[in-house]
Parts: structure tokens; C-alpha cells; sequence
């Protein structure tokens, strides 16, 4: 029993030095699967192998121009390439999206990487249709959650250039460009209001 004791200290005080050395950025940043971490509320990433902590400096970005209608999509490449530009002379280091935006602009934004000295990364949102609430639909049905999930997929496999080719989605089929090394994180839905919460519980409870 003694000698399980010592060796589980053992095995414990490892391991608490091995996260500590991750989290002060000892441990080289060698992972194909991901570039990018969360230790509490600061955000790291891998920089010539090795963990370092990201100030993130964002701007809200979308596909409208003024005078534009949201769903009117008519930025081009060269478009967000100036604006790129723009929000890179300003210090921001990244963009957050609302939603898919059009093929042109991750092309823009993996152009626009290429030979920059500093990296503009996306936060991509994913967003939850809000006529299906409007229409009186329970936010909460699995017929709603199906829609969530493949609205997920498609964007997920869009940002990486469509290399997973799923099946149906053929919206996603001019996403050539892979820019998920440029990709610190997802958010999911839209700002409910409390009034949209109170009746979607409202109606749970009704059936």
C-alpha cells in the first residue's frame, strides 16, 4: 500500500509539472490536429512549436456593404482585400463572422496571409435561422436540431475547403480554399431574446 501511494504522488506531481510546463509554453506545440488552445479565459497558440498566449484584437465582419441589403453578398475579393488591409493596419489580429460568408472571402483572407509578418485569424459563427422561431417552431425540436447540426457540417467542411465532400451539400461546392490553419474557434446561434426563451419553454411545457 505504501509503495501505491508513493508511486501515485509520483505519477501526481508529474503531472501537475507537465500541465504547468504546457501552460508556460515548455512543451513544444508539435500537433497536427489542432493549433490553437484554451487555458481559462486566454488563448494560445502554436508559433514555431511552442505555446504562445494570443491578445485576441477583433473586428465584427460581414458580407454587406452600405446601401446593401445583408443577403445581397456583392463584396468581391478585391473588396475584402482592402478591408483586410485596413483591419491589419489598424492592429487587429483577427475578424469574427456571423455566419458562411461567400467563397471570396476566405479566398481574400488566405491570399491576404500568405506574406503577412502577422496573421489575421476568423472566429466563424454559425448561425441558427431565426425564421423558424419567427414562424412559431419549438427551438428545441429534434427537427430543428437535425437543420442545426447539417448547417454545422456544411460550414465546418467549407472552412476546410470542402475536402470532406459530404454528401448533399452541394451549397458548399465552390469552397476550394482550406483556411482552418487561419481558424481559432466557432460560435454557435444567435442572442436569443428572453422573450423567444420563455416562449419555447412555454410551448415544451404545453405538450
Amino acid at each position: 500500500m505504501k509503495k501505491f501511494l508513493v508511486a501515485s504522488t509520483l505519477v501526481f506531481i508529474l503531472a501537475v509539472g507537465f500541465l504547468g510546463d504546457i501552460v508556460s509554453n515548455k512543451i513544444t506545440a508539435q500537433n497536427d490536429i489542432y493549433f490553437v488552445k484554451a487555458n481559462n479565459e486566454e488563448i494560445y497558440i502554436a508559433i514555431d512549436n511552442k505555446w504562445q498566449k494570443l491578445d485576441i484584437v477583433g473586428v465584427n465582419l460581414d458580407s454587406s456593404k452600405p446601401g446593401n441589403f445583408p443577403n445581397d453578398k456583392e463584396v468581391t475579393e478585391e473588396e475584402y482585400l482592402n478591408w483586410l488591409k485596413i483591419i491589419y493596419d489598424m492592429g487587429a489580429n483577427c475578424v469574427k463572422v456571423p455566419d458562411i460568408m461567400e467563397p471570396d472571402f476566405y479566398n481574400a483572407l488566405d491570399k491576404f496571409n500568405q506574406d503577412k509578418e502577422k496573421t489575421i485569424y476568423v472566429i466563424q459563427g454559425i448561425y441558427f435561422d431565426e425564421v423558424d422561431l419567427k414562424n412559431g417552431k419549438d427551438i428545441q425540436s429534434e427537427e430543428l436540431e437535425e437543420k442545426f447540426k447539417n448547417n454545422m457540417e456544411l460550414i465546418v467542411d467549407s472552412i476546410h475547403g470542402n475536402s470532406f465532400n459530404l454528401e448533399g451539400m452541394v451549397e458548399n461546392e465552390y469552397y476550394k480554399t482550406d483556411i482552418s490553419k487561419y481558424l481559432l474557434g466557432y460560435t454557435l446561434g444567435v442572442e436569443f431574446a428572453s422573450h423567444d426563451l420563455i416562449y419555447t419553454e412555454l410551448t415544451r411545457c404545453a405538450s
